[in-house]
């Protein structure tokens, strides 16, 4: 049986209570801290660049999907 890595388990996540209106940069990384996630760790899972995921969290780029 395969090890079982707590990191791979759902989370639940909530927004920040400070948040008004939730921005996806505040949400994307309070769910990658939940699970306890470093930016590159996410970036190997999503397939987003290091540096795509950096800046949507510090809200210098939103990301759009066709």
């Amino acid at each position: 049986m395969p090890s079982h890595d707590a990191r791979l388990a759902r989370v639940p996540f909530q927004v920040p209570a400070t948040a008004a209106t939730p921005r996806l940069g505040k949400c994307l990384r309070a769910a990658r801290a939940a699970c306890g996630l470093t930016l590159r760790e996410a970036s190997l899972r999503s397939g987003l660049a290091v540096s795509t995921l950096s800046k949507v969290e510090n809200g210098q780029m939103s990301l759009t999907y066709d």
